[in-house]
């Protein structure tokens, strides 16, 4: 996950009192991931041993939406907040522990921020009452206020960047046009395997625009592991019968794949630079 959308009010942290304890902090860690095994796999649990070399999908089960949730649960039992790279570095416990130790002895950014300023927003005049679909009301926001900020999006930095509705529907409409071109027809499914970032807001509504149904799907953590992530995702893209993937580009080295596995998939779009290059899933890549 490269960027993050952060709420308003964020859970203030304790500073820790004294260094962390490496061995207290690795038992504190495998007792907090098998309580997390206990709700993602309650019949089976008592079988999976938690061990600092487990690995974190082959071993344990963890998928890249539960991953996000661990590492989440762990900055609050350690009060510290990991750096974002931590997702797609951490294979094992053990990485999720060095990055404890590690970021408990920086004593800048390891503690929650204790406060989140919310930005102020101007007062609206009017409200979208006869609205009755996403698009009708980000189109009213538009014709109303293009300018006004809708989406702080949080990266590593301390400062936001904002998106207006007025770029949210320009960004909606380049992908909205772009599916067209691929033949999309109104009612059927696009999956959407991106980051949380600009990419997948203007992808999903440009899906909305287009008159089709947007299906996200969550990335891969880890890049490398995208063709395992490929084949776990096949039930969700074969029973929503998906005919276009949107992804990152790394994906078109799984293209073959994904074209034998889910027949109905006949193209994916691949972002860079806001320029939307399609690759036909019947083309060797």
């Amino acid at each position: 996950m490269s960027k993050k959308a952060k709420s308003h009010i964020k859970k203030k942290g304790k500073s820790p009192e004294a260094p962390i304890n490496q061995a207290e902090s690795a038992e504190r860690l495998i007792e907090l991931i098998s309580e997390m095994l206990k709700e993602l796999h309650p019949r089976k649990s008592h079988a999976l041993n938690v061990r600092l070399d487990s690995s974190l999908d082959k071993d344990l089960g963890f998928d890249s939406l539960s991953k996000v949730e661990l590492i989440t649960r762990v900055e609050n039992v350690f009060s510290i907040k990991l750096p974002e790279q931590i997702l797609t570095r951490s294979q094992t416990p053990d990485d999720i522990l060095a990055s404890i130790i590690q970021t408990s002895k920086n004593s800048t950014g390891s503690v929650l921020a204790t406060a989140f300023k919310a930005p102020l927003l101007d007062v609206v005049n009017g409200a979208p009452a006869q609205a009755s679909t996403l698009p009708e009301m980000l189109r009213w926001h538009t014709g109303a206020h293009p300018d006004r900020t809708h989406i702080f999006l949080y990266g590593e930095g301390d400062e936001p960047e904002q998106i207006t509705y007025n770029d949210l529907l320009k960004g909606a409409e380049q992908y909205s046009v772009g599916l067209r071109n691929k033949n999309l027809q109104a009612g059927q499914t696009v999956a959407i395997m991106l980051p949380t970032g600009k990419d997948y807001l203007f992808s999903f509504f440009g899906v909305l625009l287009a008159g089709g149904v947007p299906v996200p799907i969550y990335p891969p953590a880890n890049l490398y592991q995208l063709e395992d992530h490929v084949k776990r995702h096949v039930g969700i893209l074969q029973n929503a019968q998906c005919s276009i993937l949107i992804t990152v580009p790394e994906a078109k080295k799984t293209a073959g794949l994904i074209k034998a596995q889910v027949e109905s998939i006949h193209s994916i779009i691949v972002n860079g630079n806001l320029i939307l290059t399609h690759f036909a899933c019947k083309t060797a890549i």
